[in-house]
């Protein structure tokens, strides 16, 4: 087992008696039969009730699915983390109020993170599980937060002007941060939040190659909810933006998204593309499970 161990192996050692304990508490996988000793059970990290071998290919499966799944959902998850915390730090040392409500945010939270995540979780996946929990987290989640969290802050700082209030004789007495106006100011957080749905969507994309049925099922009813959800007045009200409505000429934040939605997946991809070539050269490596 030593010498399996040395070479980069994962070892798995299975007993039932009190001679097998030391050759247990040294494994990777101690595995234990119901019927054995009491002192054998304890140090096992599992154990076999029904003392039946046939089990395991069972638990090695449920296995790669938990890992597999969890490696394909984390990023949704971190990437908000990450713009989150850019973004205080970055608001609190200009000086700019938040552009955002907590609410504004909670529809994209549901449609792009929270359903899909429950969705995906589940799916049957029996490959072999790969050590590329960081690398996907450093690949694909800390570009779209960097991205993301540029993109809100600029948009955040254009959207919120700044006056100076003086007194008669033109002494400065404070800056006040204001929205130019209510609805371009609810305009505005519409556009963030579907900057950052886009974008959220477009991550899942990424995370879900190769694309099986399953999958892109996810993904298109993600995409196809987010999209509907704006259309629906007293939703939109509910979580404090503006629905979008079909007239011309087309209010000008409607292409603003798209277009700044497509700048942000070029500038990912570009990041991604760098990240590749310089960092993350070699590939994960395949976990012995």
């Amino acid at each position: 087992m030593q010498a399996l161990q040395k070479n980069g192996h994962t070892t798995c050692m299975v007993g039932d008696g009190i001679n097998d304990i030391l050759a247990l508490k040294q494994s990777d996988c101690a595995i234990a039969f119901g019927s054995g000793s009491e002192a054998t059970k304890a140090v096992a990290k599992f154990v076999l009730l029904e003392n039946d071998f046939s089990t395991l290919p069972n638990v090695v499966k449920e296995g790669r699915k938990v890992i597999n799944n969890i490696n394909t959902v984390a990023s949704l998850h971190v990437v908000r983390v990450i713009y989150s915390t850019i973004l205080v730090f970055a608001f609190f040392l200009f000086k700019i109020l938040f552009p955002l409500d907590p609410v504004n945010l909670t529809l994209v939270g549901i449609l792009t993170i929270g359903v899909p995540t429950f969705l995906l979780v589940f799916e049957k996946n029996e490959a072999k599980a790969k050590d590329n929990f960081f690398r996907n987290i450093f690949l694909n989640a800390l570009p779209c937060g960097i991205v993301l969290a540029l993109t809100i802050f600029t948009l955040g700082a254009l959207a919120k002007g700044e006056i100076s209030i003086e007194d008669v004789g033109g002494r400065v007495l404070h800056y006040q941060h204001y929205a130019q106006s209510e609805i371009l100011d609810m305009a505005m957080k519409t556009t963030i939040t579907q900057v950052v749905g886009g974008v959220q969507i477009f991550l899942m994309f990424l995370l879900c190659r190769p694309l099986t049925r399953f999958r892109l099922s996810v993904i298109l009813l993600s995409l196809v909810t987010f999209i509907a959800s704006y259309f629906i007045a007293p939703l939109m009200s509910l979580f404090g933006l503006s629905p979008v409505e079909f007239y011309w000429p087309p209010m000008w934040y409607d292409f603003l998204t798209i277009i700044i939605v497509l700048i942000d997946i070029v500038a990912i991809l570009i990041i991604r593309f760098i990240l590749l070539k310089t960092v993350l050269k070699e590939k994960p490596k395949e976990i012995e499970v």
